[in-house]
């Protein structure tokens, strides 16, 4: 009984949330602390794919995607384990050896690895990376000016139709090889052709162009009502140390606050990422006190 008065248990099959309360759900969760915009992104969007399992007071969270295969935990100040684990092991609310991505905050992690210490052999991936964030509101905006307003013949474009997704595939295969990691095969063409087409369909890529030519990209990889999350940050070899980044930044954050009134913007970095820990910090995000893990499991 005592678990069934703080635990909800909904599946993909009967879940239903009134939009207020939805987006209510989201907006505590991040004001508690919540670093883990994918895992928002998938209460606000991806619904009708979700199981969740959560307290009532939202001290802990989770949430998995039935299509993606991906696992996403919040605590927040949350000690007692014992009642969840004894609740996901009876309720086999939890599948291991469906899940492909973890994605939570440090402390969360070790949370679900002590009640499910098989985890641990499943991992082939397992990554930290910094968590900063930007609140938008008419001061923070205007302090962007100073990027903005460049002697360069710079201009920040959203593109409208498929079109302009051509112009920006060598940024996009740039971005893939240096930030991603992806090797310089035969492949990586087609798979940063299809990236940008997911990105411009889902979400919202922007980019900056400098004297009609493309040299910089950047995208939203996660929204809620009132967050967005950024990503896909790059510019072109031959055009950095010049404030292109900053410019392009600046602008979408400007252009997120004043057209779409968005209220937050976040991102995370890996932490060797000096130049670009460097670039967000001078623009004014803020580190947040925990760091955002990511795992990849052999499923």
């Amino acid at each position: 009984m005592v678990m069934e008065s703080i635990i909800t248990k909904k599946s993909k099959d009967n879940l239903k949330l009134p939009t207020l309360q939805q987006n209510k759900i989201i907006d505590e969760l991040f004001l508690n602390n919540c670093i883990n915009i994918y895992m928002l992104y998938n209460i606000y969007k991806k619904l009708n794919y979700l199981d969740l399992f959560y307290t009532s007071d939202l001290t802990f969270f989770l949430v998995f995607n039935n299509e993606t295969k991906e696992l996403f935990i919040h605590t927040s100040n949350f000690s007692n384990t014992f009642i969840i684990k004894e609740f996901l092991v009876k309720s086999n609310f939890l599948n291991l050896n469906k899940i492909k991505y973890i994605c939570g905050k440090e402390e969360d992690i070790n949370i679900l690895f002590s009640i499910f210490p098989s985890l641990y052999s499943k991992v082939i991936f397992y990554d930290t990376y910094f968590f900063y964030s930007y609140i938008l509101n008419e001061e923070s905006i205007s302090s962007l000016d100073n990027f903005i307003n460049t002697n360069l013949n710079l201009k920040m474009l959203i593109p409208y139709s498929k079109n302009y997704l051509i112009k920006l595939l060598n940024l996009q295969i740039g971005y893939l090889i240096e930030e991603m990691r992806y090797k310089p095969d035969n492949n990586i063409k087609k798979i940063a052709w299809k990236k940008l087409l997911n990105i411009f369909r889902d979400f919202k890529l922007f980019f900056a162009i400098l004297d009609k030519e493309p040299v910089a990209k950047c995208e939203w990889n996660a929204f809620t009502q009132n967050i967005f999350q950024i990503g896909g940050v790059y510019t072109s070899q031959k055009f950095r140390n010049m404030g292109i980044s900053s410019f392009l930044l600046s602008s979408m954050l400007k252009y997120s606050y004043e057209n779409l009134n968005y209220k937050y913007a976040t991102l995370f970095v890996r932490k060797d990422n000096m130049k670009a820990i460097n670039l967000y910090e001078k623009i004014g995000f803020i580190k947040n006190i925990y760091n955002l893990s990511w795992l990849i499991l052999n499923n």
